[in-house]
């Protein structure tokens, strides 16, 4: 993952997405997922273009907490918010 990129767990989410300044890009995303491998560079150049300007984070599905699956009504992927 691009250093770009932030990791969001439970215990930062909310300091580093919803108090953000900037703009956050989310994606959800899965290994499994053709779509999500394929937009992995395109996401990655974008964080690094727009660094100064927006958040950008990255999250598998599997592993993120299902009461923000809930918040962001993920039910498919890809999911870009």
């Amino acid at each position: 993952m691009s250093q770009n990129i932030i990791d969001i767990t439970d215990d930062n989410f909310n300091q580093e997405v919803l108090q953000s300044e900037k703009l956050v890009l989310a994606d959800f995303w899965a290994p499994w997922c053709g779509p999500c491998r394929q937009l992995t560079p395109i996401i990655e150049e974008f964080a690094s273009e727009y660094q100064n300007k927006i958040k950008v984070f990255k999250k598998y599905i599997k592993l993120f907490f299902k009461h923000l699956l809930l918040i962001f009504s993920i039910k498919a992927l890809l999911k870009i918010l």
